[in-house]
């Protein structure tokens, strides 16, 4: 009988460890205080020598508001007119269970003369599948006072 339980034992133990050495690791970055939606503000995620620190930002958003479906915000604000505001880039991320890889990229939108940028946009992604965004956020005042700021969302799950 105890021949029969360690052999049991052994089996599963056997059965556990290739099971256990595939399994996906936690993303890397700041998870999301709700499961669907992001917090509302962003992480800095880079080292920047930018002197200037023109931007504000209001929303640095994603959230899955249904099945199958990402959506995005970014809203920034500045104290005095910026000759451009806005991102140089946008980028969706998806954790593929080993680190972040690039599943969709805009390239620049900015606001001309202005105080305030806002852009949205929605992405079709897997569900049960975690993403966030990353954008290079920007502001110029003059072609040599600029504010530059890299920046990261906590990730979510696609519904």
């Amino acid at each position: 009988m105890l021949k029969r339980i360690l052999t049991l034992a052994l089996s599963l133990l056997l059965c556990a460890v290739p099971l256990a050495a595939h399994a996906e690791a936690a993303p890397e970055g700041v998870p999301s205080s709700s499961l669907f939606v992001s917090d509302r503000f962003a992480v800095e995620s880079g080292d920047t020598d930018d002197p200037y620190n023109y931007i504000t930002i209001k929303k640095f958003q994603i959230s899955s508001p249904s099945t199958e479906l990402l959506s995005f915000t970014v809203e920034l604000s500045t104290s005095e007119t910026m000759a451009k505001l806005g991102f140089k880039s946008l980028t969706v991320q998806h954790w593929n269970g080993t680190s972040w890889e690039d599943c969709w990229t805009t390239g620049a939108h900015y606001a001309y003369s202005d105080t305030e940028f806002s852009y949205s946009n929605t992405y079709s992604a897997y569900s049960g599948e975690s993403y966030r965004i990353y954008a290079v956020l920007y502001a110029e005042k003059t072609s040599t006072q600029y504010d530059r700021k890299p920046t990261t969302s906590s990730y979510i799950l696609c519904r």
